[in-house]
């Protein structure tokens, strides 16, 4: 080639390289204008029963503190007797007003298919969904009470579709339906009841990087939602881990500063530590398994002292089903250096009243007897009947077995083996006796 055409071929070269970088960068930029909004927070709100005026007024406190048009709020909404709606709310303003007709909150396409109807509303840099209902942990089955309709195993209670055949969401399903939408959470949060379970948290490992649950039986009121999306609108730039802190500390202000009881508790954890804490449970429930087969009468009453000297959670509702995790493994002498140090790791921030003084934000499973007992005398702790279901042992609580049916499908109760401990357990209690 001539040097002269060599020279312009050159130039031009160069300058289809420049004119390229320049359009990835426009494109780039492009990329980066889609994200319309710093934050995405999605609510999915169950309140066709007795929640229905709480969460009404949830609706108003989180429109009254939506500040900003950097935040998008976007809500779907079932009340008793009414149709479900799903809109949006930027700076106080309902938008995208949708009336979906009446829909069961308790199945997982309904969550599913809000999620991908919030996902069309806007790009966001940050992403956080709540899922705001009746709680229950790990699944058992619990009632139905005579203050309630129908009996909730995990999460939501819907009246207007109470029937036998439409139970509650399970925690898995619920996780499958987060998974299947293919979106990132930064912020998974639970405003219900009894989620703060090691039970709960492996479940949803790997669906948010943060994870927000309540050990205790909720107030109706919930989450502070108005001090809430005031300080995030007020600084809208702020990270998941800093908003998770906010949503702590304000949950304790707003029961620190009313004629409450302090019963409650609320904390926010990193997901990436779920794993390794379960991991580091696992091992500890395998050692106890040998223990139970080499000498069961020593290791029977360890177990039994710890377990009842370890701080108790919900002790009225769902009376001795729950200890705090933390606790439980001080009693009996477990609590070791690599355990701190997960737990550490694990909590953001967590707060407890000081009627749970010896609560630290995961509870985990370990039924006081192998049975329920009539003798008990379960009463209602509101209305004092009889008419309760006193859990006091949940058969269950094992591995799911596919053929028969039973079981639980829970990632916690089949990846590892606290549920085979617990049996062995009761089953050398009955023996020793």
């Amino acid at each position: 080639m001539p040097l002269l055409l060599l020279f312009i071929s050159f130039l031009l070269t160069g300058c289809d390289t420049e004119d390229q970088n320049l359009y990835h960068e426009d494109q780039n930029s492009h990329h980066e204008d889609q994200n319309l909004y710093h934050w995405n927070v999605w609510l999915y709100l169950g309140g066709d029963n007795d929640l229905h005026e709480s969460i009404l007024y949830d609706v108003e406190e989180i429109t009254a503190g939506s500040r900003s048009n950097k935040i998008n709020i976007c809500l779907q909404i079932d009340l008793h007797e009414q149709n479900a709606e799903r809109y949006c709310i930027r700076n106080g303003n309902k938008s995208s007003v949708q009336n979906i007709g009446e829909v069961d909150m308790t199945q997982k396409q309904t969550l599913s298919e809000f999620i991908k109807w919030a996902e069309q509303q806007g790009r966001s840099k940050y992403a956080m969904l709540i899922l705001s209902d009746h709680g229950n942990g790990w699944d058992h089955k619990v009632g139905p009470s005579p203050r309630s309709k129908i009996s909730n195993q995990s999460m939501f209670v819907d009246y207007d579709n109470d029937s036998p055949s439409t139970p509650s969401l399970h925690n898995h399903l619920i996780a499958d339906a987060i998974a299947d939408s293919n979106v990132e959470f930064d912020i998974l949060g639970f405003d219900a009841s009894i989620m703060g379970s090691i039970e709960v948290l492996t479940e949803f490992s790997d669906n948010a990087e943060i994870l927000i649950t309540s050990q205790e039986v909720g107030y109706a009121d919930g989450w502070n939602y108005e001090d809430i999306f005031t300080q995030l609108s007020a600084n809208t730039s702020m990270g998941p881990e800093t908003l998770a802190t906010l949503i702590v500390e304000s949950y304790e202000e707003y029961y620190e500063t009313n004629d409450i009881p302090k019963v409650y508790s609320i904390a926010a954890h990193r997901s990436s530590s779920i794993i390794p804490l379960a991991t580091e449970i696992d091992n500890i429930a395998n050692n106890f398994i040998e223990k139970l087969q080499n000498s069961p009468e020593a290791t029977v009453k360890l177990l039994k002292a710890s377990r009842e000297n370890a701080q108790a959670i919900d002790p009225i509702i769902q009376a001795d089903v729950y200890v705090d995790l933390k606790d439980f493994l001080i009693q009996a002498d477990l609590y070791n250096d690599n355990i701190s140090a997960i737990l550490e790791e694990a909590t953001i921030s967590e707060y407890h009243g000081n009627e749970r003084p010896n609560a630290n934000g995961i509870s985990i499973v370990f039924f006081k007897a192998p049975t329920a007992k009539p003798e008990d005398n379960c009463k209602d702790p509101i209305t004092q009947s009889t008419d309760w279901a006193c859990v006091r042992f949940d058969s269950n609580y094992t591995n799911w077995d596919d053929e028969a049916g039973t079981g639980n499908k829970g990632r916690f109760i089949n990846d590892y083996s606290w549920d085979e401990l617990l049996h062995d357990y009761y089953a050398s209690i009955n023996n020793l006796n």
